[in-house]
């Protein structure tokens, strides 16, 4: 018959210890959890303004668990980036997934419509990394795949015809798509 293990009196102790703690730990975790999400549910914070311009709004938590509306949790704005985090992050983060979207062949609209429910703004200096994707793209599996008309459609559907003459001014100031920026225009103008 073999003997049973025997564990060291301090070594003993100090799990013991650790297991409590832990344990606690979870249980005030949960605890204040469930309180959070009565506290949401039965008092709103509305704005400041109860003027007759600003209507009063509900602020919630993300992921507390309860019956919320995710539709209003998911749209409200969080924080800001800064400059240079956004520098840092934000356009890396959109090359990386523009070089991935080309790997696995990914048509330019569909590139943009997933730029779009990823929260990333339809302004000029995200607009301009996917017109050269679009270049690339159009390079590696044939122009007829994403001629100026589709790309004029897809930018129409994004951005409002306001920004496009502003869009093609930043074009062309960029080297390798100023002539795109041409050809553009021209298809702009006839559609």
């Amino acid at each position: 018959m073999s003997s049973p293990r025997r564990i060291p009196w301090p070594k003993f102790i100090v799990w013991w210890t650790a297991v409590t703690l832990l344990i606690s730990y979870v249980g005030a975790q949960l605890e204040e959890t469930e309180a959070a999400v009565d506290i949401l549910q039965l008092a709103t914070v509305r704005s400041t303004y109860y003027g007759e311009k600003y209507a009063p709004t509900t602020r919630v938590l993300r992921g507390t668990g309860s019956n919320m509306d995710n539709d209003v949790m998911n749209n409200e704005e969080r924080g800001y980036l800064l400059k240079g985090v956004k520098k840092f992050v934000h356009k890396p983060a959109i090359t990386a997934t523009l070089a991935i979207s080309l790997l696995i062949r990914d048509s330019p609209a569909k590139v943009l419509t997933r730029f779009r429910q990823r929260g990333i703004s339809m302004k000029e200096d995200n607009l301009l990394p996917w017109l050269g994707y679009v270049q690339k793209y159009r390079s590696k599996f044939g122009y007829t795949s994403a001629d100026d008309a589709y790309v004029i459609k897809t930018l129409k559907d994004v951005a409002p015809d306001i920004q496009l003459p502003a869009l093609f001014k930043a074009m062309e100031k960029k080297d390798n798509l100023s002539l795109f920026a041409k050809e553009l225009k021209l298809a702009s103008k006839t559609s």
